[in-house]
């Protein structure tokens, strides 16, 4: 076992820690301290964490972990290795968090989204880059369920392969009925080498590209981010105009200026839209 930190710290409150260690071993970090931990320890077998006063969680590739942090607020899990709660123990923790952030392999922690009912605000990364068909019904299976939330920030990659956009965010957002903010961020690729999906894929149903029946009562504010802009996210801007969103009061779309979309495409969405909805579009 090797013993990080200890009593001997007992004004630490803020830790990272980034090593390798020399052999695979079990790994202990005692505080009554720490209020935030960012955690990074290559061939650790086991991570033990007894941190009573813990707010913020920063985690990534953990095997195993018992981590006792009643008090967590924050909870960022990052890595290729995915949430198991048969392997991974949050010890007394609350079922609400104030931020939970499913870091770059966001798609493959399906289980810790579940652990948690409420986050109020709720980042995940969708990279769909080089999966083909699979990796959509992979991504549609591992969200089924999302944590209530009030922000969703979502980071979108599309890849390699293409998929329509559409139905991606109209699958999130059909768990999202309490939602206030929604910011996406859209990286479609570069089009001379993305490769088509195949024919049965789910993004290519006509049903899975239509917003009826999502209701987002609560819903605000949108912003959506377009590294280049195409008509499948023109697309996806009607559907999201097309859901039941009463309280919507804002759209900011971002994009470059190289990519920028046309004065008529601009006015098109304009006029999707409710006239006391305030949309901007943003060129940089």
């Amino acid at each position: 076992m090797v013993h990080l930190v200890s009593s001997q710290c007992p004004r630490l409150r803020n830790l990272y820690l980034s090593v390798s260690l020399a052999d695979v071993s079990d790994v202990s970090i005692r505080s009554d301290s720490i209020q935030s931990l960012e955690l990074c320890v290559k061939y650790a077998r086991k991570f033990e964490a007894m941190a009573p006063e813990l707010e913020v969680l920063s985690m990534s590739d953990a095997t195993e972990a018992r981590i006792y942090a009643p008090k967590f607020e924050e909870v960022t899990w990052d890595g290729d290795i995915a949430y198991d709660p048969r392997r991974h123990c949050f010890v007394d923790a609350g079922r609400h968090l104030r931020l939970l952030d499913l870091g770059t392999n966001g798609a493959a922690v399906a289980s810790l989204m579940q652990r948690f009912d409420k986050a109020n605000a709720l980042k995940l990364n969708v990279d769909l880059n080089n999966t083909g068909s699979l990796g959509h019904t992979s991504f549609l299976n591992e969200t089924v369920r999302l944590p209530k939330c009030e922000t969703l920030r979502l980071r979108v990659s599309l890849g390699d392969y293409y998929h329509n956009l559409a139905p991606i965010i109209l699958h999130l957002l059909r768990s999202c009925n309490s939602i206030r903010k929604i910011s996406v961020n859209v990286d479609s690729g570069l089009p001379m080498r993305r490769y088509s999906c195949q024919a049965s894929c789910h993004c290519r149903l006509p049903a899975s590209r239509k917003a009826d029946g999502i209701i987002l009562d609560a819903l605000e504010e949108v912003k959506i981010t377009l590294i280049r802009s195409s008509c499948e996210e023109v697309e996806f801007v009607e559907q999201l105009a097309k859901c039941h969103a009463p309280s919507l009061k804002k759209l900011a779309i971002n994009c470059e200026w190289s990519d920028s979309p046309t004065k008529e495409i601009q006015e098109k969405v304009c006029r999707m839209f409710n006239p006391d909805v305030d949309v901007k579009f943003n060129v940089s």
